[in-house]
């Protein structure tokens, strides 16, 4: 109680001032399960500084100081997010619509209406970029007429991590891996290989050890092999996730699957052709940490152009915004060692090239300057329906699963967590609070046995 005031009295309403950063509470209730909800609405004044604070709530999910944080109120969605268009779906979900003008200012797009968000995502037109704060289910993807010419091979190496996508029709995943390690660094050197169903579950996860060389002596390993196979697997897009260090290469991929690209970002250690289509960012940007080879020129033929990029120099970006082309581009470097990255995907031969996801998702940052910026479409945001009152009064809402929390003798601890009361500077942004409201929710008996 020491991190709120006294009872004060206003306009006919007695509230306490939180005057700390963390204040915790806790609810005891039979009512509490494990298979219960559990949704808390507060009536707060918004008192928030200028800048973008959030104001987070946490339900215990572990014993000790762990908990399961959502934001219940945010000033950014509401000082800068209110003046785009907005739907409210059924599913407790906010899609904002977004089109950034041409002198920075936001203009309202077409309205969306009555559509769950599952719905909405299934007719975004291909290339559109979504900002969200929380995952989306990432709609089926189907290659009308798919005919599987076959096995893939992919001599092309490269450095760093790197996401891929397959298309799988056949009902079996056979891709092997085969990577190098450089030994420049000490330390030990493995490629962890996660597979993703379409539905964004991971299915399994492999690790290609280190080479059993950890010291750091320049002389290149022996190539180790790895070969990933998974039966029984339904139609559809898979996610590839390669993790691994700069000090490795990842020399050849193998895959029964004929359609396979990279999302966004290459380091490509050999100079071979890259092919990709631009589905939204009209950018592509190179880089290169290594001299040696300057400058390096890099030609993107298109359907009816070529244009030319040069890096002249280490550790800096070079970019170009690309001219219309009704095919696929190539991407033809005069030396390896670079970084390719783009908004798009890349593919290591003509046919193999597909668009994997109709949109491309990023996590929202609370600035209308980086939505403008990156392009970005919609915004799409979970569980923030607050209600505005008069005089600054606000009441908003969150909930849990209590299957998905940690609950001891019907006790349940929450807490709230308003971080720019740890600033000095903004001491006198005390958030008063009038009431919490907890409300606990049982399915009927006979959903429950």
């Amino acid at each position: 109680m020491d991190r709120v005031s006294e009872p004060i009295t206003a306009n006919n309403t007695t509230y306490r001032e939180i005057k700390k950063n963390l204040v915790c509470f806790q609810l005891t209730s039979l009512q509490i399960t494990n298979n219960s909800n559990i949704l808390i609405k507060v009536r707060f004044k918004d008192n928030f500084p200028p800048q973008q604070y959030p104001f987070t709530i946490g339900a215990q999910n572990k014993e000790g100081n762990n908990y399961l944080w959502n934001t219940i109120y945010y000033p950014f969605y509401r000082n800068e997010l209110t003046r785009l268009n907005l739907t409210h779906t059924t599913d407790s979900i906010q899609i904002y619509s977004h089109t950034p003008s041409t002198n920075n200012k936001t203009q309202i797009t077409h309205p969306i209406t009555n559509k769950t968000t599952s719905q909405f995502l299934k007719e975004v037109p291909s290339g559109t970029i979504i900002a969200t704060n929380t995952p989306l289910n990432i709609p089926t993807t189907n290659i009308p007429n798919y005919n599987n010419q076959g096995s893939l091979t992919i001599n092309t190496q490269l450095r760093e991590s790197h996401t891929f996508y397959t298309y799988i029709e056949n009902e079996i995943l056979n891709f092997t891996i085969t990577k190098q390690d450089l030994n420049s660094y000490n330390g030990t050197d493995e490629l962890e290989i996660t597979i993703y169903a379409p539905n964004s579950t991971s299915i399994t996860t492999v690790t290609i050890p280190d080479d059993g060389n950890i010291n750091k002596t320049s002389k290149t390993g022996p190539e180790q092999k790895s070969q990933i196979k998974i039966p029984n697997l339904n139609k559809g897009v898979y996610k590839i996730d390669m993790k691994c260090s700069s000090d490795l290469h990842i020399t050849q991929i193998q895959t029964d699957q004929n359609k396979l690209v990279a999302a966004n970002r290459l380091f490509l250690i050999t100079n071979d052709t890259i092919y990709f289509k631009k589905i939204k960012d009209k950018t592509i940007k190179f880089k290169t940490y290594h001299p040696d080879n300057l400058p390096n020129r890099i030609s993107i033929k298109g359907s009816s152009s070529t244009q030319i990029v040069d890096i002249i120099s280490e550790k800096n970006w070079f970019s170009i915004t690309l001219l219309p082309c009704d095919q696929i581009y190539e991407i033809h470097p005069q030396y390896g060692d670079i970084i390719i990255e783009s908004n798009n995907y890349f593919a290591f031969t003509n046919d193999s090239y597909f668009t994997p996801i109709k949109y491309i998702e990023k996590q929202l940052q609370n600035n209308m300057d980086w939505i403008n910026n990156n392009n970005i479409d919609y915004i799409i945001i979970k569980d923030y329906i607050p209600v505005k009152e008069d005089d600054g009064w606000v009441i908003a809402q969150t909930s849990w699963d209590a299957k998905d929390l940690y609950i001891k003798d019907n006790t349940l601890n929450f807490v709230f967590n308003i971080p720019h009361l740890t600033k000095s500077e903004y001491s006198n942004y005390t958030i008063p609070v009038d009431w919490i409201d907890i409300i606990v929710t049982k399915p009927p008996i006979w959903k429950r046995i």
